[in-house]
């Protein structure tokens, strides 16, 4: 039993799938060129987003398949640390706290009070309008219309939160949450999270649930975090989906379930979720949890690799390097080598003895082609070779 591939539901759509085999070296854009490595966003929803990473992991997931034990990757999508085993048992459903005692929340510190900002070009005009109050508090923390001012991005959020605004309710918990425009206060973030959540906002049930996996602000409660990821799921919020899959696959806060968290991270990808097209496309490639598909795992890199995650590169690095019909060590090392050109230096990290042969020989002449590597060209990745490959990472990295 599998999660039904994506390139058949495309095929029933009447969408043609790409070509596994012609999928193209994807070409280094200026933007990639100048970002560096690059890290695993934060799993939860930052202003304005609507598609958000998982959970955000201390180190970008390995490329799963690899030919020696040591250099298999661990395929985890981001930041909840990796807690004592949990039992596997159902899970009672958990309500979301009722948000606190008016009261109390209006001990906060408030963003209307803060000092003024320093006086721009054109003064800041604060609309009476919930929504517009809102969109000037996200054109102000994004720079997209006008210069960016965090402090009064966060007094727009606060003014329309208190009129009511579901979506600058969690504008405001995230800015509180992170420190943007006033000082990092969790505690405030929890309640204006939980006044969302009761208005309905599902990126306010990721960002909760992704407090309580991680026990800021709130005491840790896996449970709690997988009730309000789902929560979040079934109201649509992509991000909540992946993390839900994260915590079905590793059973943590709920009991294991590969083939849940399969679907769940389909569902997530199909919404935009970078790192769920990770997760899926490894689920494909190592063929534990769903049958082994490598066609269907570099289809889910591609497309990951399409919407920025450079560490995608890799993945399809890997798909090249290993026996089997789409075996081709030339592209192989193609994408290892672009992988490094923008800064992911995963495969800096294998050991020798878990390098096909063909594709370290291709390897060393992709890089002496690049005038980084002028030993012999014989399958031997030492010190020369890794050399050169740092030589073409710290050039990504430092810009």
């Amino acid at each position: 039993m599998s999660v039904q591939p994506v390139a058949q539901a495309e095929a029933e759509q009447g969408v043609e799938p790409p070509d596994a085999e012609a999928i193209a070296l994807p070409a280094q854009t200026e933007d990639a060129a100048e970002a560096g490595p690059a890290e695993a966003g934060p799993g939860e929803t930052g202003p304005g987003e609507t598609k958000l990473a998982m959970v955000a992991p201390e180190e970008t997931p390995e490329p799963g398949q690899t030919p020696e034990p040591e250099s298999e990757p661990a395929p985890e999508p981001e930041a909840v640390p990796a807690p004592e085993p949990e039992s596997a048992g159902v899970v009672d459903p958990i309500a979301v706290p009722e948000p606190e005692a008016e009261g109390e929340l209006e001990q906060q510190p408030d963003p209307e009070a803060q000092p003024e900002p320093e006086p721009e070009s054109e003064p800041i005009v604060f609309p009476e309008d919930p929504q517009a109050l809102h969109d000037l508090g996200i054109a102000l923390i994004e720079g997209t219309t006008r210069p960016i001012n965090e402090a009064a991005a966060a007094k727009a959020f606060s003014l329309a939160a208190k009129a009511g605004n579901p979506a600058a309710m969690f504008e405001l918990a995230w800015a509180f949450e992170n420190g943007r425009g006033v000082a990092p206060a969790v505690a405030f973030a929890v309640q204006w999270y939980k006044r969302a959540i009761d208005a309905g906002e599902a990126r306010a049930m990721n960002n909760l649930g992704f407090l309580y996996a991680n026990g800021r602000g709130v005491d840790r409660s896996p449970e709690k975090a997988v009730e309000l990821y789902r929560m979040g799921a079934e109201a649509g919020e992509p991000s909540a989906m992946g993390n839900l899959g994260w915590m079905m696959e590793n059973g943590i806060g709920t009991a294991q379930d590969f083939l849940g968290a399969a679907r769940w991270y389909e569902k997530a990808a199909q919404g935009g979720d970078t790192q769920a097209m990770l997760a899926l496309g490894n689920m494909y490639l190592i063929g534990d949890a769903l049958e082994r598909d490598p066609r269907e795992a570099l289809l889910w890199f591609a497309r990951a690799r399409a919407a920025g995650r450079v560490e995608a590169l890799s993945y399809m690095a890997e798909i090249f390097e290993s026996p089997g019909e789409l075996h081709d060590p030339e592209r192989a090392a193609k994408f290892y080598v672009q992988a490094l050109s923008e800064g992911d230096g995963w495969v800096q990290t294998r050991a020798q003895r878990a390098w096909d042969g063909r594709t370290a020989v291709a390897l060393q002449r992709e890089l002496a082609a690049r005038g980084l590597y002028d030993g012999p060209i014989d399958g031997d990745i030492g010190p020369g070779s890794r050399a050169a490959m740092q030589a073409l990472l710290s050039a990504a990295q430092n810009g």
